[in-house]
């Protein structure tokens, strides 16, 4: 009976999130900096609400921390994550193209959250919010076509993997197939525009 307690309080622990890991969620204003102290094993939480095709552009200066930012569907689908080779100031710009409307979310988080980050400050604000333009619209189309053929062209090459005789050869193929599949944000994230 003692242990299934144990169980029980470990369990309950694990799913309630404490005050240090829980987000705070605000709604961003266009024009409307908000700014926050971040430190380790913190995570911060923004949302927007966008329409079909509209156009957001929003800023995060870091002022002493290296941030990271995320961005999520109204699904719950990661979009993206951006950091630029800055460090921990200047800013981190972010622009998408909504494809669904409905509540976007941000996330802003140290980019080294296993490590020992010093605690620092930082400031988001949304800079433009329009209907996307037309060439922005087919860029995101393009950029979606390129990375469906990219990533039907990985699945043809692991798909002849097989053939190879040596197993380490196999592995060490198919690991850097793997890293391809997932890199396939960081063209995205370079092109500093992406459709969601």
């Amino acid at each position: 009976m003692r242990r299934s307690t144990a169980i029980l309080a470990i369990i309950f622990i694990c799913l309630v999130p404490s005050e240090r890991t829980k987000g705070q969620t605000d709604s961003l204003r266009l024009g409307i900096p908000i700014e926050r102290a971040l430190a380790q094993d913190q995570n911060h939480s923004f949302s927007v609400n966008l329409e079909q095709d509209q156009y957001l552009q929003f800023v995060v200066d870091q002022h002493g921390i290296d941030v990271i930012v995320r961005v999520f569907s109204p699904e719950g689908k990661s979009l993206g994550e951006f950091d630029s080779p800055n460090g921990n100031e200047g800013p981190e710009n972010v622009s998408v193209i909504s494809v669904t409307p409905g509540v976007y979310r941000i996330g802003v988080a140290p980019l080294g959250q296993f490590e020992t980050v010093p605690a620092g400050r930082y400031e988001i604000k949304i800079i433009e919010l329009r209907r996307a333009t037309e060439q922005e619209l087919q860029a995101g189309r393009n950029q979606e076509v390129l990375k469906a053929r990219g990533l039907a062209l990985l699945s043809e090459v692991a798909d002849s993997l097989s053939r190879l005789e040596r197993p380490e050869v196999r592995i060490s193929a198919y690991l850097a197939i793997a890293q391809q599949a997932i890199g396939s944000d960081v063209i995205e994230r370079r092109s500093g525009v992406r459709r969601f």
